[in-house]
């Protein structure tokens, strides 16, 4: 049956329950049943989330993870700070590649759960305006997705920090949805989720960080399948999401009619006596 149809998709369930009516109706692996079912008990949201819903947006992470972090090389002699970390969504990502990784984000609830899964990872519940950190200490900073959500009185804030800890000539690379307006979001809707403060436009992007020592070295539309907020997208998401074939040609359409993220890969500039 199809998520969008079931009548135990908004309803909250025991572990069995998840096991036996979701779990075998969309052959879920017991990972995914964790997930949703501490997703329902254990976040701070206790949000009842459908399967196929829980699947189309694992699968935009990842390729979030995977275009992002091809743009650049790594070794084992990067050390890396994952702003807005999740509960370790990306961490296998850098696992594999070898380097010295720290993740934060402000939700104690997604680090108490990173520690869990990842307990060989450091992760730290900060908030990213304000970090214990000296001067200059990673190699790299990434944050995907993370800057729509942030206040927008913080945003510099934010910037400040990244450029602080991040070493002379080091790479700041993010992601976070296209902002540019569309005919198909003047009818459909700009933003992607009704929790994103701002969805910004490539050219406010290139002048934020001009106001810093970053020049940015790429920019670069995603391809994934995203609609906008409100029920309407809600409802083609979950009927997307029953297809995971289709995905990839889904969101070549979707970054067509203007619903995508884009990446910015940024190195941190030498501050000259006078700049600085």
């Amino acid at each position: 049956m199809l998520c969008l149809l079931c009548r135990y998709r908004k309803m909250p369930k025991s572990l069995q329950e998840w096991e036996t009516l979701c779990g075998q109706c969309k052959n879920l692996v017991p990972e995914e049943i964790e997930e949703l079912f501490w997703i329902q008990e254990g976040s701070w949201d206790h949000a009842v989330i459908a399967p196929v819903h829980a699947r189309i947006s694992r699968y935009n992470s990842q390729q979030r993870y995977q275009f992002a972090l091809s743009q650049t090389t790594f070794s084992s002699q990067d050390r890396v700070l994952e702003i807005g970390c999740h509960y370790g969504v990306g961490y296998p990502f850098f696992k594999i590649r070898g380097v010295e990784y720290v993740g934060i984000d402000i939700r104690e609830d997604y680090i108490v759960r990173a520690r869990k899964l990842y307990p060989e990872a450091l992760f730290l519940p900060l908030d990213a305006t304000s970090l214990p950190f000296p001067d200059e200490f990673f190699t790299k900073v990434v944050f995907f997705d993370v800057l729509e959500h942030v206040p927008l009185d913080k945003v510099s804030a934010l910037f400040h920090e990244v450029i602080r800890v991040l070493r002379c000539f080091g790479e700041c690379l993010f992601t976070t949805p296209k902002g540019e307006p569309t005919l198909v979001k003047s009818l459909l809707g700009q933003k992607v989720a009704n929790s994103h403060i701002k969805e910004y436009q490539k050219e406010e992007l290139v002048a934020l960080c001009c106001q810093f020592p970053l020049r940015i070295e790429k920019i670069l539309d995603m391809i994934t399948p995203v609609f906008p907020a409100g029920k309407l997208g809600y409802a083609i998401t979950l009927l997307v999401a029953e297809w995971p074939p289709l995905y990839y040609w889904v969101g070549r359409f979707c970054a067509v009619v203007g619903y995508s993220d884009t990446f910015y890969l940024c190195r941190k500039l030498k501050l000259t006596r006078d700049a600085s």
